[in-house]
């Protein structure tokens, strides 16, 4: 009928011009003279759809069509505009989703796009188009690959995360070893500071035997209280390193997890 011959040349190449109607139950019903027809599923020229909607008591139509077709197989009009679109005289792979509008009488129907779905279809595509025409450049002047696929993007997004941590926490190594080299320096310096006021209270003490007794054992007990200081220098650097390695790798962690969530 008028309705499958319009609904055909909008949505195909003209080939096919059919409906399939097969072991299918459909549910009317009549409200003041208007045959509305629930939602029901069918396929037209082989595709998928649904179709639900009203006709008039004067025999207009109000229908709204969902249905999928292949984008290399739209009329001549759509394929050229996408071709003007996406730079490519190839046709598309992809389904397009149109839900399209059927009204007028129904010897003559209009049939027009509603919703967005077709807009997005073909802006994805014209966004791919343009990725790989990008990339294609890249590789003809410089001979380097660029990513252009959703997982080769993700692929090297990790990979850079990767290196990024890895840098990351060779500086945080390189910080975290001169915190423990500066309290080693510094326990150093509290030891043999210990040990040169031990010399000069037993240089002072003389050959008195009493004062050279006293001597050695104020020496001895400034040594031992300054080699626990330079213990708790040296604990307290560590520490420290440990700190700072513990919160880089917590950054690295953080930094690959999102790379790898994307």
């Amino acid at each position: 009928g008028n309705f499958v011959t319009a609904l055909s040349r909008f949505t195909s190449k003209g080939g096919k011009e059919g409906m399939t109607l097969k072991d299918m139950s459909i549910d009317v019903t009549i409200t003041n003279g208007a045959v509305s027809v629930a939602p029901f599923n069918v396929f037209i020229d082989g595709h998928k759809s649904n179709i639900s909607g009203s006709t008039s008591l004067d025999g207009a139509l109000d229908y709204k069509i969902s249905t999928s077709v292949p984008a290399g197989e739209l009329g001549q009009q759509a394929n050229a505009a996408l071709a003007k679109l996406t730079g490519s005289t190839e046709e598309a792979s992809s389904d397009i989703k149109l839900n399209l509008g059927v009204t007028g009488p129904y010897d003559s129907p209009k049939i027009s796009l509603i919703g967005s779905d077709a807009k997005d279809a073909i802006k994805e595509q014209v966004t791919e188009a343009a990725v790989n025409k990008a990339a294609d450049l890249v590789k003809q002047n410089t001979g380097v690959d660029v990513p252009t696929s959703k997982e080769e993007l993700n692929k090297v997004a990790i990979e850079k995360a990767r290196k990024e941590a890895d840098k990351l926490l060779a500086e945080a190594q390189k910080q975290a070893d001169q915190v423990k080299v500066e309290a080693s320096n510094t326990a150093a310096k509290v030891r043999t500071e210990a040990k040169i006021q031990n010399d000069k209270l037993i240089k002072e003490a003389g050959s008195n035997i009493l004062k050279k007794k006293g001597a050695e054992i104020a020496g001895k007990k400034l040594i031992k209280e300054a080699d626990k200081q330079a213990i708790k220098i040296e604990s307290e650097g560590t520490r420290q390193a440990d700190a700072i390695m513990v919160k880089a790798q917590e950054k690295a962690d953080t930094l690959i997890k999102n790379a790898e969530s994307k």
